[in-house]
């Protein structure tokens, strides 16, 4: 059987029983929406069930109950590291319909850590996943976008000419967005990146200075109706201050709420609960 028909069959099985792939229903709408290339892009069949979710058993174009959450990743990672959010929000009145992801980087490829950094390409694909999941559900959505993913969205919803100078994207984003989480996210770079070069780039890598960090912090409050950050003095990766800047937080954001003695994977892993309730209720439980 081919494997595309066999993932995307599997997907509409139980979440519980299937971590991962788009749903059926998703994916023949993505197919005829927008076309098979984008839709076998945004599917991610060369992870198996590790690369995406959501869909559900919906009619495109239909409003659905709750708004959408869209999981963003950071690089070198995957979205099924995620499933543990997915599953809290199944649990707590979501629908497969309503909670979404893929992977837009290199899935966990040993080079990627070093030397993966925020291109333009991760940035058109995750661009399309929210148009494409804003319009199959008629509805703005939630983002919860975590490490580098979180710049990545941002500049996804920003828009405008991509740093390497070869594609415009379009115009902003910001009217599909209703809340925009960042957790742990390098929104002003890392003070780990001491030599310019890899993942530090200063194109479009992780040092403070790049020019794709100063792209996406030179306009405000851009990135959707409610903008929060959470993060952690403890975060042994993002760090806590570069460039004189907290690493993690959003100029101009609506709330920023730290935590003291969690790592960089504990803070998207262990406030789940929090994240939940800032998303569907814009606040922070204390």
């Amino acid at each position: 059987m081919n494997i595309l028909l066999l993932l995307i069959m599997l997907s509409s099985m139980p979440y519980q029983l299937v971590a991962g792939s788009l749903s059926p229903a998703f994916y023949t709408w993505l197919n005829d929406t927008y076309g098979k290339m984008q839709a076998d892009r945004l599917l991610r069949a060369d992870l198996g069930f590790r690369g995406s979710f959501g869909g559900g058993n919906h009619t495109g174009g239909q409003r659905t109950k709750n708004e959408p959450v869209i999981l963003v990743h950071g690089l070198a990672d995957r979205i099924d590291l995620f499933n543990p959010i997915r599953i809290y929000f199944l649990e707590h009145d979501y629908g497969d319909e309503e909670v979404y992801g893929t992977t837009h980087a290199n899935a966990r490829d040993a080079i990627s850590i070093l030397f993966d950094t925020m291109k333009c390409d991760y940035v058109k694909m995750i661009r399309e996943f929210i148009q494409s999941v804003s319009a199959y559900t008629a509805s703005r959505v939630d983002i919860i976008a975590y490490s580098e993913g979180s710049p990545i969205a941002r500049k996804a919803i920003m828009g405008g000419m991509c740093v390497e100078g070869s594609n415009d994207l379009g115009r902003p984003l910001t009217e599909l967005i209703d809340t925009f989480l960042s957790v742990a996210g390098t929104n002003y770079g890392s003070n780990r990146c001491i030599l310019p070069f890899g993942s530090c780039s200063t194109l479009n890598g992780l040092h403070c200075l790049s020019k794709f960090l100063s792209d996406i912090n030179s306009k405000k409050h851009y990135e959707g109706n409610h903008v929060f950050t959470l993060y952690s003095k403890n975060d042994e990766k993002v760090s806590y201050h570069s460039c004189g800047k907290l690493a993690s937080t959003i100029d101009c954001e609506d709330g920023k709420f730290e935590e003291s003695d969690m790592n960089h994977s504990e803070v998207i892993m262990k406030t789940v609960s929090k994240q939940y309730e800032l998303v569907t209720k814009h606040r922070y439980p204390t």
